[in-house]
């Protein structure tokens, strides 16, 4: 089978999945990443704003705030389109919103300040969790994304730089 066929079709499963069982889905999701390793242990938080119907991390992201972990969100760069940088944001949750802006998709991005801009060479020696958005994933792991790559180019750039900074980077497969 095609990934696009694929992709097809687990979109269209997901659309007849009710707006309510999809939010306790991503409750129960985010109730497991928060009681393992991957939480607990993590330094930094990469994490995404949920679109449409993706399962929502908002409460791993509020956790690690509250707790005083470093976040961070993808923004698409415009002039290849194809990568994205990470932005960290600020600790309070009261003016959350006001450090995203929608893209050209509709998607909340932070706001490109270059003071926040994350990189392995400002956290060198820190745990890094990616909160990893898909489309689905296999048992051992294997992730089928949206088909544009933003992910895939991101994961391979941010091993490299954790490599050459003695940072741990894991992956949460999130769908």
């Amino acid at each position: 089978m095609q990934k696009s066929d694929l992709r097809k079709i687990i979109r269209e499963e997901r659309a007849l999945t009710g707006e309510q069982e999809r939010s306790f889905a991503s409750h129960k999701a985010c109730l497991h990443v928060l009681k393992s390793e991957l939480f607990t242990g993590a330094d930094v938080i990469l994490s995404y704003m949920a679109m449409h119907d993706e399962a929502d991390p908002f409460r791993i992201t509020a956790a690690a705030l509250h707790e005083g972990k470093v976040v961070a969100f993808p923004r698409c760069r415009t002039t290849d389109g194809r990568h994205m940088d990470f932005f960290c944001v600020h600790q309070a949750l009261t003016d959350f919103y006001s450090q995203f802006s929608r893209n050209k998709w509709g998607i909340l991005e932070p706001l490109p300040l270059k003071k926040s801009e994350f990189s392995c060479r400002t956290f060198k020696n820190r745990n890094i969790t990616v909160i990893v958005p898909g489309c689905a994933f296999s048992a051992r792991g294997d992730r089928l994304g949206w088909g544009r790559g933003f992910y895939d180019t991101f994961l391979a750039s941010l091993r490299a730089d954790a490599a050459s900074h003695d940072c741990f980077v894991r992956t949460v497969g999130f769908c």
